[in-house]
């Protein structure tokens, strides 16, 4: 996951990804993995990319993977801008046609930034709010950077029950939901998405589902084995936040749960549901 809730008040995010130098290369892979299954898609949104003039933001952007991935769409001129509550993942050189900068998700954006974007995008992030404000209020501030006819998109792991998969990834989704609860009180956001752009007035409201395979489910041999180590990293960290932030869980469900999931991926594989809302904002 990409979440990572650094408001004041709340606990630094290195309580929730504790090896913070490896968390680009993490989000890379996770890239990967997810982007396999999506037939390399990262956009659903139905946005003409190769309109000249696209102005596009990613909030939450790490080192701007995003960004630069769907660079080779887009025909210039064109402005993209990343946004992150860690500086420290930027890139340290930039073409003129990118740039980035701080900006913490669960806070308003600035007033002059409303309204001029074509696409603004955002995946596996809202947890980053923590409870400094609602999930809803936080997709609301991002939709406020939409322009007329622009399009949002956004992404989160739908964490009611993994796709497919053996015990030790039901227990993965497990604590994956009651670290969400901890954290920002919320494990529904996913299927609530679409909902609240309807709420804020977009139009054209879509939600798809993705299912992201996992193990000896991939084709690709890598990919495959990039998805188990994306995956024992991120439920190492999801049990440290537990742990960190006091989280009630039986010990069926942590007891040797990362060998477990080790086991279980490389034997049976596994899948789960990315959801993701898109809508346009009206003329």
């Amino acid at each position: 996951m990409e979440s990572k809730p650094a408001t004041e008040g709340t606990r630094d995010p290195e309580y929730l990804l504790p090896e913070r130098v490896k968390e680009v290369q993490r989000l890379t892979d996770q890239d990967t993995v997810i982007v396999s299954s999506m037939d390399n898609k990262r956009v659903l949104a139905p946005i003409d990319l190769s309109k000249p003039g696209l102005k596009i933001v990613d909030s939450a952007t790490a080192d701007g993977l995003f960004l630069r991935s769907i660079q080779p769409l887009l025909t210039a001129p064109y402005t993209l801008s990343g946004f992150d509550v860690q500086s420290g993942f930027f890139p340290s050189s930039t073409p003129s046609h990118t740039s980035y900068a701080i900006h913490n998700l669960a806070e308003e954006w600035p007033a002059e930034m409303h309204g001029k974007y074509d696409l603004v995008h955002q995946r596996l992030a809202i947890l980053g709010v923590g409870t400094t404000t609602t999930p809803q209020k936080a997709i609301g501030h991002l939709g406020a950077l939409v322009a007329p006819g622009g399009w949002i998109q956004l992404g989160e792991l739908d964490l009611r029950q993994p796709a497919s998969g053996g015990q030790a990834l039901r227990d993965g989704w497990a604590v994956t939901r009651a670290v969400f609860k901890a954290v920002c009180t919320y494990d529904n956001i996913a299927q609530n998405m679409a909902g609240w752009l309807r709420e804020e007035g977009f139009e054209d409201v879509q939600e798809e589902k993705c299912e992201i395979v996992l193990g000896s489910r991939c084709k690709d041999p890598v990919v495959a084995q990039t998805s188990i180590d994306i995956t024992l990293q991120t439920w190492g960290a999801l049990l440290g936040a537990a742990k960190n932030f006091n989280v009630e869980l039986e010990e069926s469900v942590t007891k040797n749960l990362i060998s477990r999931l080790e086991t279980e991926l490389h034997q049976e594989g596994g899948s789960y549901y990315m959801l993701y809302a898109y809508g346009r904002k009206p003329l």
